[in-house]
């Protein structure tokens, strides 16, 4: 053991991630913070947590000490851990500050290791996690009240277009959708990120999902996928009758279990229409969105240019980001609204994605069913994402805000 210690160390001293383009990191404010927290950084696998660890640590390599639980050199075994602190100060002549544990999550009794030394307080401490173990539903017992989540997620378009070095174009929007926002893709060539991407998807599937929860049907796991890469919206009974009908076996409670699991990998999440009764939560059907938009892309059974999925998708992703708690609107006559944003408590916005809203019908409808929603719930911020069109409308009394996507993806 001393051997894998040893050679950890060294090595952490000499390592380098070379060519990293700065990016906003949600992790730099909590450096030094009082109370004292363990920060947990989570998100999907491949959005670059451990790039912005390497950020935080800098050239102040003697302070901090990182390690990478994922190494095949160090065993899965508690003993590990408990033997780590007496090899850091027992081998290295300046002891660190603060703790930079990747993927810590991956070794038995990892959390009441985890918060031993928490209370010993030798240490600021830093983990990451692609699964939930880390998430703030999820915290195991003994770290709650001892933990802070921080949610990691793709490129921004904004960091999008800085690791580009370029000004927003229509074409770089379109390419920001397409592919979307994991940073190796950006910066691969074209002709890969779509297998790049496909790629994440199978590690995330396999490792994230089916190893961790030890999902024994896989191949029903992975046909309900392919189901919501290639839908809009689902139901569960409709996904339970669809994956029967194709001779699968599986139970209505299992899907329920595989979608749960598939939310906790942070690949996907759905959004529940707007109802205060959890039954009509669980009988309308669910809006599905991708953590990054490029695997709409990658996933489809087509490869095709859907701008119109792609920029709901899009800002699905832009509210949650800003803290938002999504819903969608349907009225009983059938019109809907695809964003229905709360925060305390109450509808803070009601919001459509439109792409190309151009003809008459198509722009009738999206105003219309605003103006419905925001008599019914007493909302007055009316807002429709567009490709291009600007500026603002009155439709039925009320003032309905037109902006680009590419210009409300940048804050306006």
């Amino acid at each position: 053991m001393k051997d894998v210690y040893s050679s950890i160390f060294a090595e952490w001293k000499e390592r380098h991630k070379e060519g990293m383009l700065p990016r906003a990191n949600p992790l730099s404010k909590y450096m030094g913070m009082k109370p004292r927290k363990i920060i947990a950084a989570t998100g999907l696998r491949r959005v670059g947590k451990t790039c912005m660890l390497y950020q935080l640590a800098g050239t102040e390599r003697e302070k901090i000490l990182y390690i990478n639980f994922d190494d095949e050199r160090i065993p899965a075994r508690t003993d590990f851990l408990t033997g780590l602190v007496p090899a850091i100060k027992n081998m290295l002549d300046v002891r660190p500050e603060t703790l930079f544990l990747d993927e810590v999550h991956r070794l038995p009794d990892w959390s009441r290791w985890l918060r031993r030394i928490y209370d010993e307080g030798e240490f600021e401490i830093f983990v990451t996690g692609s699964g939930a173990q880390l998430s703030s539903e999820e915290i195991p017992y003994e770290l709650r009240g001892r933990c802070m989540e921080v949610r990691v997620r793709p490129l921004t378009y904004a960091e999008f277009l800085g690791f580009k070095d370029k000004g927003a174009t229509a074409a770089l929007l379109e390419e920001y959708l397409l592919y979307g926002g994991m940073p190796e893709v950006v910066l691969a060539g074209g002709d890969v990120k779509l297998d790049l991407l496909r790629q994440y998807y199978s590690t995330v599937i396999r490792r994230d999902i089916i190893e961790r929860f030890r999902i024994r049907n896989s191949e029903a796991l992975k046909a309900m996928l392919k189901l919501l890469a290639n839908s809009t919206q689902f139901s569960f009974t409709k996904l339970y009758n669809t994956i029967r009908s194709m001779q699968m076996k599986v139970g209505k409670t299992a899907i329920l279990k595989y979608m749960s699991h598939v939310e906790s990998s942070y690949l996907l999440r759905s959004v529940p229409i707007l109802s205060p009764k959890v039954k009509d939560q669980m009988r309308h059907p669910r809006k599905v969105y991708f953590e990054d938009t490029g695997f709409v892309s990658a996933l489809s059974t087509r490869f095709s240019k859907n701008y119109g999925r792609l920029c709901e998708n899009a800002v699905a992703n832009g509210l949650s980001s800003r803290g938002y708690t999504l819903h969608y609107w349907k009225s009983v006559d059938g019109r809907e609204v695809d964003f229905a944003v709360r925060a305390d408590g109450g509808v803070e916005a009601l919001v459509q994605a439109c792409w190309e809203p151009w003809e008459d019908s198509t722009l009738k409808r999206e105003m219309s069913a605003l103006a419905t929603a925001s008599s019914e719930l007493s909302c007055s911020e009316l807002l429709v994402v567009t490709k291009d069109k600007v500026g603002v409308e009155e439709h039925r009394g009320k003032k309905i805000r037109f902006v680009r996507l590419g210009d409300w993806l940048l804050g306006a």
